[in-house]
């Protein structure tokens, strides 16, 4: 299997109602003139399932997409051996952690390795758009209003070898997975990570959504009615609706899934 120059990596866990939403954007991606790889990891319960993620396959392919590998789970394992499990199956230069639930920013793949050729070990974006699903609330998360000692923030990517050689085969229960990645890698290195921002304003045209995840199911009342800091409310320079960010045939669908949302039992492992 030759190396490609960026793996997107996408975890999944109960994604029937909402995993279309990451691969739409995916299909959306411009400025790609290079191969890279999607990387599916999914239980098979209520799953998008191995059909669901192929039926993308044409127009992924149109986008540099060169190859798509699914690992069906037969029970729930941890987030963190969903990203264990993709880090060892990579075989590229970039490897970028997605969610399922994110409809990713037409410049997330091509902007990162831009910026992964300029020599970054670890990216990231400061900025992002948050929407609940459910109470139809969007929110802003900015990473300048986070504490100082908050290393993690948005659209994360991690040299591939660099993620090989760290992360050890045995998963976290943590649900700060994010933090034990940063952690993981500062520790192979003796050092904090050579972290890169991303300050394209690109994060204007993607969003991150809840109401159908299972990981961060308390941060839908950090935004709308009670803003609470890292998230603020959009500036006037930025949009206040989700028909001023997405594609319309992306905001119908989402319009859609409010049922789903509202019916949603969180999951407890």
């Amino acid at each position: 299997m030759s190396a490609v120059a960026i793996t997107y990596a996408l975890p999944m866990f109960r994604a029937e109602h909402i995993g279309w939403l990451a691969l739409e954007s995916l299909c959306n991606q411009e400025g790609i003139d290079f191969t890279w790889e999607l990387i599916v990891v999914e239980e098979k319960q209520q799953c998008l399932g191995l059909d669901g993620v192929y039926a993308y396959e044409s127009r992924l392919r149109s986008v540099g997409c060169e190859r798509i590998i699914y690992v069906g789970l037969g029970e729930w394992v941890p987030l963190s051996q969903k990203w264990i499990t993709a880090v060892h199956t990579a075989n590229s230069d970039g490897f970028l952690l997605a969610g399922c639930d994110d409809y990713a920013h037409p410049g997330r793949i091509a902007e990162t390795k831009k910026i992964f050729d300029a020599g970054a070990e670890w990216v990231q974006s400061p900025l992002g758009f948050f929407y609940d699903i459910n109470a139809q609330a969007i929110g802003v998360y900015d990473h300048s209003l986070n504490d100082v000692h908050h290393h993690c923030a948005l659209d994360k990517a991690v040299r591939t070898d660099l993620l090989k050689r760290s992360l050890p085969l045995t998963a976290t229960q943590s649900r700060n997975v994010d933090n034990w990645v940063y952690t993981q890698v500062s520790d192979y290195l003796s050092r904090v990570p050579d972290i890169h921002m991303n300050r394209s304003d690109t994060w204007k045209r993607g969003i991150f959504t809840d109401g159908l995840n299972n990981i961060q199911s308390a941060r839908r009342s950090m935004y709308g009615s009670n803003v609470v800091v890292p998230f603020r409310n959009p500036r006037s320079d930025e949009s206040q609706t989700l028909n001023q960010i997405l594609p319309d045939y992306i905001c119908s669908r989402l319009k859609e899934a409010r049922p789903a949302a509202q019916e949603r039992v969180e999951f407890v492992p």
